[in-house]
């Protein structure tokens, strides 16, 4: 006897798949967890520029270029909220948005503590069922077909500042 699993609701669907881009500590992970994000034809606008599928992968990889890999980065969320698409709709498919910081550490030091950068964004998604993706024919198991077709972010990348150290002596 097989069951359907639950999905996640469209926040925590939401919040597990950037937090998932955003910790990927190798490309292999990093291209599965992007691709399983968004949908190769969403459209996509950043700070009011459209982008292609193959340059917003590129700015989530550029964020994380320099990333080590023992040091994860770390995502912390303000706010997700949701929209199901239709009124019975339990909220798999719909729009989302989220308020998200990352802080993302580099493989550089400076005095003793590694180099980071926080990436603070508002992210607006609409979500739906991607049909060009075909569920695996095993029994029992767990697919969530689901993808962002449309994708709206504003979003800003700070370097951590660096203080310098200073000694505090008295004449």
């Amino acid at each position: 006897m097989s069951s359907r699993i639950v999905l996640p609701s469209l926040p925590n669907w939401t919040e597990q798949r950037l937090t998932a881009i955003f910790r990927a500590t190798n490309p292999a992970d990093f291209d599965a967890a992007f691709d399983a994000f968004v949908a190769p034809d969403a459209h996509i606008t950043v700070n009011g520029k459209p982008l292609s599928h193959a340059q917003y992968k590129q700015r989530f990889a550029s964020e994380k270029l320099e990333e080590r890999a023992q040091d994860p980065a770390q995502v912390a969320f303000s706010g997700t909220v949701a929209a199901p698409a239709t009124a019975n709709e339990s909220g798999g498919v719909g729009a989302v948005g989220a308020f998200y910081k990352a802080t993302i550490f580099g493989r550089f030091f400076v005095f003793g503590g590694p180099t980071s950068s926080t990436v603070s964004a508002s992210l607006n998604l609409v979500v739906a069922d991607d049909m060009t993706l075909h569920a695996p024919r095993l029994p029992g198991g767990d697919f969530d077909g689901r993808r962002a077709t449309v994708v709206n972010e504003v979003s800003v990348d700070n370097a951590t500042p660096i203080t310098l150290p200073h000694s505090s002596t008295k004449a």
